[in-house]
């Protein structure tokens, strides 16, 4: 994890880390008949991401879902020493990055 933030030049919440060191990506919340579902992006897949948002310095996509939807991190809000809440942030992929709704919980949460 510590060379993949190193190779991304961006830092994980520590949470978010635990998460990774079980897995690598999920898909959550299924529903086949709506076609609808939550997907937790992979380490792989945060990277691609990353290449084709437009997204300000320290933000990166984590999961996508419902409609368009997309979660964010802000790196910049990481606090290294305790589990801060205010670094998710939920946004529609339509929407300019300053109308990003802060979540003010933790990725555990």
């Amino acid at each position: 994890m510590v060379e993949m933030e190193e190779r991304l030049k961006i830092t994980f919440p520590e949470d978010y880390k635990e998460f990774h060191f079980m897995h690598d990506g999920a898909h959550l919340f299924i529903d086949e008949q709506a076609g609808t579902r939550f997907e937790l992006l992979s380490l792989e897949e945060i990277n691609e991401y990353r290449k084709y948002m437009d997204s300000p310095d320290g933000w990166y996509p984590i999961a996508y879902g419902f409609e368009g939807s997309i979660l964010l991190i802000d790196s910049i809000r990481i606090n290294k020493t305790k589990r801060a809440n205010d670094y998710l942030f939920w946004i529609d992929s339509t929407e300019p990055f300053e109308d990003s709704v802060p979540l003010n919980m933790t990725f555990e949460m």
